[in-house]
């Protein structure tokens, strides 16, 4: 079995809740820990991953899936037609050869007949594995070297290992999308702890639900966003929350994968910081987390407060319930405020006027991204 050196885990307590409930902000633990879960799989493993890679945190995983197919396990991988497309062919040519199943979620280029333009803009988010129908690992780490050391860039990011009946709810979900039943899960029973997104009442549902957090913040909130490109109608609400005496935060990155992500970031920065809402950006790597805490309110997972993951594409995240794994997240999010950048009133001041034209370019495709 392939393995990625780490340094450790956390340390499980003698608590049921503690033990089903397990937070992650390394990679190389997060990977470590599923490379586990796979030698120790009996009868399926189920994977979604928005992106995966055939790099070498890819080939480590792949060759390792290989292995438990043979020896009986029932291994399915679903991967999204955009998110993976470089590394599709080979993924296929990998697997070929062995019992693994393999689907695309939306290929590009994929049955003559699909509207490319409707397809092209639904895309499956979510980065999740399922081990037996009982234990599962989701958050923000896709299948990439980037996510860890192996890169020498580790971005910043936040999972979550389970255990319990909301992994029912998972396998539901993802039989769903393997049998191409898309967007139809309205129906499904729901759970407090794991929130999908996969119909239009769940999306509505979600969207009104954070509403009513903000407006019902009394002490703390605190948005960690890889990509923050919200509403108006969310940073107004940012901004009256803030204005009536809650301390509010938002961490973004300082750089970005999509290079002018943080431009269209930085327009929103002059209403909250006038607003009296703290803004940093994170600066030892890229801030990839999706990170979420209003008060002893606190939830993990895929979902970004842009257009994309608000409107079209298909998302998971997780609440925080175990005390103490509120206080390890808390400690986590000090700790990225430390090393991050404090936004002041004269930032404006050092953007040229090129940069200015190109994030108003890029506003027009707001929407899209």
């Amino acid at each position: 079995m392939e393995k990625l050196k780490t340094k450790g885990g956390l340390e499980f307590m003698n608590d049921e809740r503690w033990i089903q409930e397990r937070l992650f902000f390394s990679g190389n633990q997060y990977y470590e820990s599923i490379n586990t879960e796979i030698e120790n799989a009996q009868s399926s493993i189920e994977v979604e991953s928005y992106i995966f890679e055939y790099d070498k945190i890819g080939q480590i995983l792949i060759n390792n899936l290989i292995r438990a197919s043979k020896r009986g396990v029932l291994v399915r991988i679903l991967v999204d037609g955009f998110g993976s497309a470089f590394s599709i062919p080979i993924l296929q040519q990998e697997l070929i050869k062995s019992s693994v199943q393999f689907k695309v979620f939306h290929p590009l280029f994929g049955i003559w007949y699909i509207p490319i333009f409707r397809t092209l803009n639904r895309r499956n988010h979510r980065k999740v594995w399922i081990f037996d129908k009982a234990v599962a690992f989701a958050g923000s780490f896709n299948v990439s070297d980037v996510h860890t050391s192996l890169s020498g860039q580790s971005w910043r990011d936040s999972g979550i290992r389970v255990k319990g009946k909301q992994v029912q709810l998972l396998n539901q979900s993802f039989e769903k999308l393997w049998q191409r039943k898309l967007l139809t899960g309205d129906k499904m029973k729901g759970c407090s702890i794991v929130r999908l997104n996969d119909g239009i009442n769940k999306r509505r549902a979600a969207r009104r639900e954070l509403h009513l957090r903000i407006r019902g913040a009394k002490k703390y909130l605190f948005f960690g966003n890889a990509y923050f490109a919200p509403h108006l109608g969310l940073i107004l609400e940012l901004c009256r929350c803030a204005l009536r005496g809650v301390e509010v935060h938002i961490l973004v990155p300082h750089r970005s994968d999509i290079f002018f992500m943080p431009w269209i970031t930085s327009t929103f920065y002059f209403a909250l910081l006038q607003s009296g809402v703290k803004v940093y950006e994170y600066l030892p790597s890229i801030y990839h987390a999706k990170n979420y805490v209003i008060d002893d309110w606190m939830q993990i997972g895929s979902t970004n407060l842009n257009s994309r993951s608000l409107l079209y594409d298909l998302e998971i995240d997780f609440k925080i319930t175990h005390p103490k794994n509120r206080q390890i997240l808390m400690a986590e999010i000090k700790k990225d405020l430390k090393n991050s950048l404090v936004i002041t009133s004269d930032f404006f001041d050092k953007i040229s006027l090129l940069r200015k034209f190109m994030t108003y370019f890029f506003l027009l495709f707001k929407r899209w991204i």
